[in-house]
């Protein structure tokens, strides 16, 4: 399985692992709530890959909530437009 392009932070403040994945749509009106679902459930699947890959970034993370990011970047920051975090999807981009 090839890894998409992911961003792992740890917010200590808040006990969550981060996880952003990004959109691959150039427009941000293009993005869909299915686009969205899907790249979150394929980070899911790739942060078990780096996770049977790199135990120790598994130890790293043990005690903090994972919160899954999906973003678009828009040219100076990554912009959240769906987020699942403790079994919750929200999807706030266009075409809601």
């Amino acid at each position: 399985m090839p890894i998409g392009g992911l961003v792992l932070s740890k917010d200590r403040r808040e006990t969550k692992f981060v996880v952003q994945c990004f959109s691959s749509s150039y427009f941000p009106q293009n993005i869909t709530r299915v686009e969205a679902e899907e790249r979150i459930a394929a980070a899911k699947e790739e942060v078990a890959v780096l996770f049977s890959l790199f135990p120790d970034l598994q130890t790293e993370t043990r005690g903090l909530r994972p919160a899954f990011y999906f973003c678009h970047d828009g040219g100076k920051a990554g912009v959240c437009v769906a987020r699942d975090e403790d079994g919750q999807f929200t999807y706030s981009g266009p075409k809601a």
